[in-house]
């Protein structure tokens, strides 16, 4: 059952690259993978794998590799600036709810009214 499972696998995995070729590199198949993808991709399932990898015209065009990488670190080093961000504006909001409890009753008052009485309309 493993042994068929596996050879299974493997065609699955050399049918893919035969067909995902053209996403990975500008150079011609070789010559194993022309003639796995001459067969794969008149069946049903090799067209709708290369309409959904966008290769099923001669045109695609590589994926740049380089770029893709970049755009994900650029990704992650935003997602972590305002997680960053965040965490420092929540510490500051309980640093500052700490120091306000820690005052005496009247001033937590006028703090109090300072911040929650709405502004009057001026005159």
């Amino acid at each position: 059952m493993n042994i068929v499972l596996s050879l299974v696998l493997m065609a699955l995995t050399v049918a893919g690259g035969s067909i995902a070729w053209p996403r990975f590199t500008n150079q011609p198949r070789p010559a194993p993978l022309e003639q796995v993808n001459s067969i794969v991709k008149d069946t049903p399932l090799g067209k709708s794998f290369a309409n959904i990898l966008g290769v099923s015209s001669q045109s695609a065009q590589p994926i740049n590799v380089a770029s893709e990488a970049s755009k994900l670190t650029a990704n992650i080093v935003k997602t972590a600036q305002e997680r960053a961000a965040k965490i420092v504006v929540t510490q500051a909001v309980r640093g500052l709810l700490n120091q306000i409890g820690n005052l005496p009753a009247e001033d937590q008052a006028q703090i109090h009214e300072a911040l929650c009485t709405p502004p009057q309309p001026a005159p």
